[in-house]
């Protein structure tokens, strides 16, 4: 388990390199502080 957490970290770490896509998944993670259905979505793909 511990590897595939290493690997997913990692691969989010490299998705949010990518500049606008980082911005997209901060502008929802800001935006599921205030809307829990976001958060919950966000969640579920293990990117909160």
């Amino acid at each position: 388990m511990i590897i595939i957490r290493k690997v997913r970290e990692y691969t989010i770490a490299e998705i949010e390199k990518e500049g606008w896509l980082r911005d997209l998944i901060n502008a929802l993670r800001k935006f599921a502080k205030t809307d829990e259905r976001v958060a919950k979505v966000l969640k579920e793909f293990k990117l909160l």
